[in-house]
């Protein structure tokens, strides 16, 4: 089949910040591609952008759609569903990784409401829905029976989850060279870390020159230039071009953080910094009620906390017994080999 993937972002590119939506494209297509279909991606044009395969708005999306003539249209954020045509012949398929939604209670509360109201309209002209985990599958029941779905005869849900490539690096000897401790990601308003980054400091700083902890974050790349918002990463934690990330993470980092008070959007979340921690070979320390701790605690692929108490006591142990260390990083590597294929 040919299959026509329609992006809020342009394709992923190495050289650049990544965000979520730009690797989980990438994820579909190459899956898509190694099954024997095409995929050809347009993506929403950025202000003054004049790529042939970006549009501004539905009369442009619709010549592409025509040029392309698709088998099947695979739309990656719903508000994009807005913008097809009414006339369309090919099926949809919406991918619906994020709980956006719940998100919105987060960033503009006040326009939450409004935002189910149009993601009720959209919802309808999908024909089947992907979402990245088994709780976002629940999640979407009531409003897929809002948009007028019959779920008497099959629900029109596919779990397809995150994925990634196993590429394990060869990180220094933690017991020799000291650990190096990782997180970050942008610091949006549900993900809230202070009190897990407190106590990160706490550790380290009683053990100077044996733990370093290495933040990545700042702003989302294509949020609007303007000045910093508060509680923005110095210019030392930006965050850096996915190729220097991934080499980063092959080569010096030990353990990665998945950590952050507790929130309904959090309880349905799927991180691509963990996945991409685990797929780098990084065992994980996260929080108990993140979808992924379950798949963690199986492969034994790091260690499962609740509270940010708990993490100081949890890296002193860690730091004192390397073999389990490095059995809790063979857990994440085969986790990724055989659960993020």
């Amino acid at each position: 089949m040919h299959i026509l993937l329609i992006t809020q972002e342009p394709p992923f590119d190495p050289t650049q910040v990544a965000t979520g939506n730009a690797i989980r494209a990438r994820q579909l297509e190459n899956a898509l591609t190694a099954g024997g279909h095409s995929v050809q991606q347009v993506w929403l044009a950025r202000p003054g952008e004049r790529a042939a395969d970006a549009f501004s708005g539905a009369d442009r999306l619709r010549a592409l759609i025509r040029a392309a003539a698709p088998d099947v249209l695979l739309v990656s954020y719903w508000e994009l569903l807005g913008l097809l045509p009414f006339e369309l012949e090919p099926p949809v398929v919406l991918d619906f990784v994020a709980p956006r939604p719940l998100e919105l209670l987060f960033e503009r509360p006040a326009g939450s409401a409004a935002e189910l109201r149009r993601m009720r309209v959209n919802l309808a002209r999908a024909d089947l829905i992907l979402t990245g985990n088994a709780s976002q599958e629940q999640l979407l029941l009531y409003w897929l029976l809002e948009a007028g779905f019959d779920l008497r005869k099959e629900l029109p849900v596919r779990v397809v989850p995150l994925a990634g490539e196993p590429v394990p690096g060869q990180p220094p000897d933690p017991a020799v060279d000291g650990w190096t401790v990782v997180s970050g990601g942008v610091r949006w308003p549900w993900r809230e870390t202070s009190a897990y980054e407190q106590a990160l400091e706490e550790v380290a700083g009683r053990h100077p020159g044996q733990l370093r902890v290495v933040r990545y974050s700042g702003r989302y790349r294509w949020h609007e230039d303007g000045p910093a918002a508060p509680g923005e990463a110095p210019a030392e934690e930006q965050l850096a071009a996915y190729k220097d990330y991934s080499v980063f993470l092959s080569s010096s980092a030990h353990i990665g953080l998945e950590l952050g008070r507790e929130n309904v959007e959090r309880r349905f979340s799927q991180s691509f910094r963990a996945l991409d921690f685990l797929r780098h070979g990084l065992p994980l320390i996260l929080n108990e009620w993140l979808p992924l701790a379950r798949t963690v605690r199986e492969y034994e692929a790091g260690w499962v906390v609740r509270e940010a108490a708990e993490v100081g006591p949890l890296l002193e142990h860690i730091m004192a017994a390397p073999e389990e260390w490095r059995s809790r990083r063979a857990g994440a590597i085969a986790l990724a080999r055989e659960w993020l294929n």
